[in-house]
């Protein structure tokens, strides 16, 4: 954190992180400040301003959305996760990736550059196998500052079916190590996970 100004914690612009460098990264360039903006109350951290140079998505489905046998037909098992996730990535203008999935919800977050959104939805839909008209009621869609703040909700158990429980953030972190293994992650999604961590822990 750059410090507290107002009432706002400002993370200081994007870094790449340290021995980080991936071929896909030579695509694009943060050649634009990029931050997140906290605003800090007593109980919640609510986004301010979110600004990045390249899109941030998510694409989800959970408990709220679909039954759970609607949620077990696009679940990954975890020896399937590096596979997919190199797919994922493999997209054209889908720069880096981060696949949660557990019984209650399968997410992806990615960085997107010059991509459409259903690019992902699409992708996610034939990789198990499903007609995707068919499936389009059941998945929410979330972009920059509200992506941010779904995150947020989800690693702190707001978006839980059990209200605050704590087993999603170890699986928030196992999924990030997930992915940085994997090589789908950089300065993106690496900086909005660890923000995430530090707030959640």
């Amino acid at each position: 954190m750059a410090g507290l100004q107002g009432g706002q914690a400002i993370l200081s612009p994007l870094q790449a992180p340290a021995g980080k460098s991936r071929q896909k990264s030579a695509a694009y360039s943060f050649s634009q400040p990029a931050c997140i903006q906290v605003f800090h109350t007593a109980k919640f951290h609510v986004i301010k301003e979110t600004v990045f140079p390249m899109r941030l998505l998510s694409l989800g489905i959970n408990h709220r959305t679909a039954p759970v046998e609607i949620r077990g037909r696009v679940a990954f098992p975890p020896d399937r996760l590096p596979d997919a996730l190199q797919e994922l990535v493999s997209l054209q203008g889908v720069e880096e990736a981060v696949i949660l999935s557990t019984c209650n919800r399968t997410e992806l977050y990615c960085g997107l550059q010059n991509a459409d959104e259903n690019t992902v939805q699409k992708w996610l839909c034939k990789y198990h196998g499903l007609c995707n008209e068919t499936m389009d009621s059941y998945f929410y869609t979330l972009t920059e500052q509200s992506a941010v703040r779904h995150l947020l909700r989800v690693a702190a158990g707001m978006d839980s079916m059990i209200l605050g429980e704590p087993q999603i953030l170890g699986q928030l972190k196992n999924a990030y190590q997930d992915a940085n293994r994997s090589g789908t992650v950089d300065t993106l999604l690496s900086r909005l996970f660890q923000h995430t961590f530090s707030i959640a822990k």
